[in-house]
């Protein structure tokens, strides 16, 4: 701080000593007055131990102060804005010694940019503070850190909301990537009650919330109209189903990225951000998901996708976190997933253009599958799929038994043959012949256990899968579907090299590998 003569403010004498001490006691507000502007101080980038991004959620850049002289307020967390390269953005900005995490003792200055992903090692930023928010304090987890965190976010974002720019930043940031979140809806009023208002309380600063209704017969649509008047609404005229609904409710939708969330699931308020960031950072990303907590058992994963899908040769897919009817403790075991085969549907996120690109769902998938004929289709281009563990939302859900309705085997079982034969080479069709025999076997297991009517859920898929075959409908969507693939494709190796080289079944059943850790070359 530089030594400046007595001035007037609000009609009271102003010096720098007053400015100081103003600053020393992280009484930043009165600080802005006395100064009529933010104080700022400008670091240089330098590595750091990577604990924010790794495990909490909240990657940081550690910043290095050239200026020996420069005051630095006290311990603690403030809300920011910060210059890079000069652009605005918001953030989040400690000074402390980390006790949680380090007894070294050793200061350090970390900023979180919010809705930030690039690589900015070695360059400088300019801080300016806006509002102090609390003191540095020492946790007893890093699961009471990370809650401090979310609450530390909420309240910059609530006082960044409302504070002036900092003179001289006539540019704002680059405005965060456009999301629609488009829920399908068939009279679940009740599910929408529910969990429509915390979706609403996403805190992300470029997002629309879509609700596409696939002839609800309840009243759903003047219960939302009447309640939230900002959710867009798309009335299909029937139930077309997840993949047709979907297809026809988002076109002419204008995003970044769609997210496609089942009504069932309960978001939490930072569960969109760090999934975009991560689709911002590495464009060939295709489809991605959070990772999905039971609803009912909140420490567990939930069947319908856990913290991301895989499928193996004979096409039975499986998640990390979940293998058939065995679902996993979440202890954080696959916090360092990254890459998967498949996202689950209940919660996907979507780059716009690719999906397009791509053709969209299968339609006559109607529901059940058409995302893993997605995301395999994403494979066989050359586009990621990825899971965001950071991120995590709770799911209702109904599939911990995934059988007990006919309608649902038969789709189930007839659409697995479909996405096997479209997206598998010529010489891996004989995997279709296994799967007959497979599914016999599966017709055998429900005869031991009572159930069926699952035998002609099982008989009239195959005879559906061999008529679209016959009838020219099945081959002539996967030679169209090839060419969209061909056209677009990034792909350097062979897509089946990610399916699981072992069968899951035998694994499972015979083995006895219950949990996606014990699998081997999982």
């Amino acid at each position: 701080v530089v030594e400046i003569p007595p001035q007037l403010v609000d009609d009271v004498a102003v010096s720098s000593t007053k400015i100081r001490q103003a600053i020393q006691q992280g009484k930043i507000r009165k600080a802005t007055r006395l100064l009529q502007h933010y104080y700022n101080l400008i670091g240089q980038v330098v590595p750091g131990q990577k604990v924010g991004g790794s495990k909490l959620g909240y990657p940081t850049a550690n910043l290095r102060v050239a200026n020996k002289f420069k005051l630095i307020p006290p311990k603690g967390i403030y809300a920011v804005f910060v210059r890079h390269r000069g652009q605005l953005y918001k953030g989040m900005l400690y000074i402390g010694t980390r006790p949680t995490v380090d007894q070294s003792g050793t200061q350090s200055i970390e900023v979180h940019i919010f809705n930030f992903g690039l690589n900015i090692y070695g360059d400088k930023l300019e801080v300016f503070f806006v509002q102090y928010l609390r003191g540095d304090a020492k946790f007893d987890s890093l699961e009471e850190l990370k809650a401090a965190l979310d609450q530390d976010k909420e309240n910059a974002l609530d006082v960044l909301q409302k504070a002036h720019l900092p003179k001289g930043c006539e540019k704002q940031a680059p405005t965060a990537a456009k999301v629609v979140v488009a829920l399908l809806n068939h009279s679940t009023r009740h599910l929408l009650q529910k969990f429509l208002p915390p979706l609403l309380k996403t805190r992300y600063d470029n997002f629309e919330i879509l609700l596409i209704d696939n002839g609800s017969t309840d009243d759903s649509l003047d219960w939302v109209r009447e309640h939230y008047p900002q959710v867009r609404i798309v009335a299909l005229p029937e139930n077309m189903g997840y993949a047709k609904g979907y297809n026809k409710g988002l076109c002419g939708i204008d995003a970044d990225y769609y997210v496609l969330l089942n009504t069932d699931v309960e978001v939490t308020p930072f569960w969109l951000a760090p999934v975009i960031e991560r689709m911002e950072k590495e464009r060939e990303i295709a489809a991605a998901q959070p990772k999905i907590r039971s609803w009912h058992e909140r420490e567990k994963f939930e069947y319908a996708g856990a913290c991301g899908g895989w499928i193996d040769q004979l096409g039975y897919p499986f998640c990390a976190g979940r293998i058939f009817a065995t679902v996993e403790k979440d202890e954080g075991q696959y916090d360092e997933l990254d890459e998967v085969f498949w996202a689950s549907g209940a919660a996907l996120f979507l780059r716009s253009r690719r999906f397009w690109e791509l053709g969209g769902f299968d339609e006559s998938f109607f529901a059940h599958m058409e995302e893993i004929d997605l995301c395999w289709r994403y494979q066989r281009a050359g586009y990621k799929v990825i899971t965001v563990p950071e991120a995590v939302v709770y799911h209702v859900g109904g599939g911990t038994l995934p059988y007990t309705n006919a309608k649902k085997a038969y789709l189930n079982f007839r659409n697995n043959l479909s996405l096997l034969y479209k997206n598998l080479d010529n010489k891996r069709l004989k995997t279709i012949f296994t799967r007959l025999l497979m599914d016999g076997i599966a017709g055998l297991y429900f005869l031991s256990k009572g159930e069926l009517n699952m035998i002609p859920a099982i008989a009239k898929a195959h005879f559906h899968f061999y008529g679209m075959l016959l009838s020219g409908s099945l081959p002539k969507r996967k030679s169209e579907e090839d060419e969209r693939i061909r056209r677009m494709s990034i792909a350097t190796e062979d897509s089946s090299k990610k399916l699981y080289k072992k069968s899951i079944v035998a694994q499972y059943f015979l083995k006895g590998k219950k949990r996606f850790s014990e699998l081997p070359d999982s």
